[in-house]
């Protein structure tokens, strides 16, 4: 019976895990396939420089993406889109976004994730914004989530740094990034489903 039990919350909580197991639509998530780095190049005001495939600084493998303030004049955002490649989407989906970032002195900047929708015309909208991240911080997700309007047939994800004031400084890394239409679990969540499952071992064995 203990066995029994054990088996079947465990399955339970391996249902809670879509990113890694089974759900993503986007491929070199992690960013670890050096062959990416074409796309690299800032939409925006260029006020950032990018680097793909940062050796040493991954949260899950060895790469990441960094971005460094260079300093320049003005306010504004440079954007950078996963992979400039567009993944297929469903027209009145709830779609999930979320990108793990690290800062380190972000002064006058800030860095955050979007969802974009597309279709054979181009671009036709985008979801939100996650809330910002600055100063410095360990790595972070930040989450986004969106319904695809009726006229999209694509999205991408898209991560932006942001120069607030004038002469923003800092660094942000970027990894493990993800898209589908199953959110990534919270962590807490997790824990609960854990415990949940160590305590009715502990029952079992008891009774």
């Amino acid at each position: 019976m203990k066995q029994l039990l054990a088996g079947i919350l465990l399955t339970v909580v391996i249902s809670f895990f879509p990113a890694s197991a089974h759900a993503n639509l986007l491929s070199n998530a992690g960013f670890e396939n050096a062959e990416q780095g074409a796309w690299w190049g800032p939409w925006g005001n260029s006020q950032h420089v990018g680097t793909y495939g940062d050796a040493g600084t991954g949260i899950g493998g060895s790469n990441s993406v960094k971005f460094t303030a260079n300093s320049n004049a003005g306010t504004g955002d440079d954007y950078f889109m996963y992979d400039n490649t567009l993944v297929a989407v469903t027209a009145g989906q709830t779609y999930y976004g979320t990108i793990f970032a690290k800062t380190d002195a972000l002064v006058n900047e800030e860095v955050t994730v979007k969802i974009d929708w597309f279709n054979a015309g181009g671009w036709v909208g985008t979801a939100g914004a996650s809330a910002p991240l600055s100063g410095t911080n360990d790595w972070t997700a930040l989450n986004i989530s969106g319904l695809a309007p009726g006229n999209a047939t694509h999205a991408s994800l898209a991560f932006f740094i942001n120069q607030t004031v004038e002469s923003g400084t800092g660094t942000a890394y970027f990894d493990n990034a993800y898209l589908d239409a199953t959110p990534v679990p919270e962590p807490g969540t997790i824990v609960l489903l854990a415990g949940g499952l160590l305590g009715l071992i502990a029952f079992s064995r008891k009774k």
